[in-house]
């Protein structure tokens, strides 16, 4: 009898042991999308029904934005994907679709980044833009709040690059930076927006873009590379994303 409740005490703690850990590993994370147009928005977190990706670190979704957009895949991307959360390495791509004389924002957003002090980022965007002033702006913001899209701190900003040259064909556009910001609390939050403006006239059109925000030692995501190489290669990689 003794041995037996021995082994039924190891059983029970073995047990709660493997729960605790597959807990652990099955944790809803952070890392979240969103879109936004006037007082529509649309927001997913990765792992919710609205993901379109079963990985963790990967958020992808699609939504019409209450009948404003016509089309849309907005995917981001971060811990523990690519980086981590010591190592900080945040990605936001889109492939979407709207009428003119609108502006819509898309967000990335994660929590629980470390770090204090003084921190180098760089800040890299590139994609196509569709029409005769049209415009896409990406701006990085870090927050001491920890807060989920939150824009305490401004980090750097990227364009506004505008269409200036053809009033018909996307053109292609493409920076890269590095920027200095100071974290004042750990664990914090990173957050990449991305502002299209869509001119008056003309019939809906499609904007796609990625945007990475990447900590110094962090490897930035190969895909984004390639895409920063040309504007004109957004689409191609969101077909392999959509793909695989």
């Amino acid at each position: 009898m003794l041995m037996f409740n021995r082994f039924r005490v190891l059983s029970v703690v073995t047990l709660m042991s493997t729960t605790l850990i597959l807990g652990v590993q099955s944790r809803a994370y952070a890392l979240s999308v969103r879109l936004a147009s006037g007082v529509q928005s649309f927001t997913c977190a990765d792992g919710a029904g609205c993901d379109l990706d079963p990985t963790a670190g990967i958020v992808s979704a699609q939504t019409s934005l209450g009948g404003i957009v016509v089309s849309s895949l907005t995917t981001g991307t971060g811990a523990p994907a690519i980086g981590s959360l010591s190592d900080a390495d945040l990605d936001l791509n889109i492939v979407t679709t709207f009428g003119a004389n609108r502006t819509v924002h898309v967000f990335v957003s994660d929590t629980g980044y470390l770090g204090l002090g003084s921190q180098l980022f760089n800040f890299a965007f590139g994609g196509t833009n569709p029409r005769t002033g049209d415009s896409v702006t990406a701006l990085a913001y870090i927050d001491a709040t920890n807060s989920l899209f939150g824009t305490t701190t401004l980090v750097g900003q990227l364009g506004a690059f505008a269409n200036n040259t053809n009033p018909s064909a996307p053109q292609g556009f493409s920076e890269s930076q590095s920027f200095t910001a100071t974290s004042s609390a750990e664990p914090h939050s990173l957050t990449i927006e991305a502002v299209i403006a869509h001119a008056a006239g003309g019939p809906n059109r499609a904007t796609s873009f990625d945007a990475e925000l990447t900590a110094t030692t962090a490897t930035p995501e190969p895909s984004s590379l390639l895409l920063l190489g040309s504007g004109l290669l957004g689409l191609g990689w969101l077909g392999r994303k959509r793909a695989s």
